[in-house]
């Protein structure tokens, strides 16, 4: 199975954000989210120096290979690298999608936040692997976003060839909304990271995810 193809099967993407988590909590919500099912996670941390970023990186990277879970470094590709990730996630300040590909060559997974439709054909038609679109709620990890809604992800999702997964203020409560609008992924973090039980919040998303 090429990477488009296991892509084309996630639908629960899981941010673990390490602003919302004590970094002493970081292996034991990784261990949760893994042990209940999680199979597509993404690193990141805004804040942090290379070196700790690397070390954390490093941490979530064993308990994700011993798994066989898709592991994604937030915005830096030295460090995606150097833990051997399986993949990068960019925005819109970081490096240029092509010369991350340069880097990392083909076979790992590049995708890309986009907050416009030009920003979503410019990043598909550079080879993205999937895109984060948003943000599609109001989200609590990044209130200056610009919320976009349900209409622009659908509208995204129909009109690009890669995975679409919508981001920003996704939970329990509103998740049935993307589904309705026939929209059946989504990248989800607070929701998860924040709650009492990380494990038992990636079931609920999961069993409502698989009624697609």
């Amino acid at each position: 199975m090429d990477k488009r193809e296991l892509l084309e099967k996630l639908n629960l993407y899981v941010i673990l954000d390490c602003s919302l988590i004590n970094y002493q909590d970081i292996e034991r919500v990784t261990r949760e989210i893994v042990d209940a099912g999680a199979t597509f996670i993404q690193l990141r941390h805004k804040t942090i120096f290379t070196r700790e970023y690397f070390n954390i990186a490093s941490r979530v990277r064993r308990l994700c290979s011993s798994e066989r879970v898709i592991f994604i470094v937030n915005d830096d590709v030295a460090v995606a690298l150097s833990v051997d990730a399986d993949g990068v996630h960019l925005g819109q300040e970081d490096l240029p999608l092509p010369e991350a590909r340069k880097i990392l060559g083909d076979s790992k997974i590049i995708g890309v936040s986009v907050h416009s439709h030009g920003e979503a054909f410019m990043a598909a038609s550079y080879g993205a692997d999937y895109l984060g679109a948003g943000s599609v709620f109001p989200t609590r990890t990044k209130e200056d976003a610009q919320v976009r809604g349900i209409h622009f992800v659908k509208d995204i999702q129909n009109r690009v060839d890669v995975p679409v997964f919508p981001i920003g203020g996704v939970n329990l409560s509103n998740i049935n909304q993307l589904l309705d609008m026939g929209i059946h992924r989504a990248a989800v973090s607070s929701a998860i990271v924040c709650s009492q039980n990380p494990g038992i919040a990636v079931t609920k998303f999961r069993k409502i995810l698989k009624k697609c």
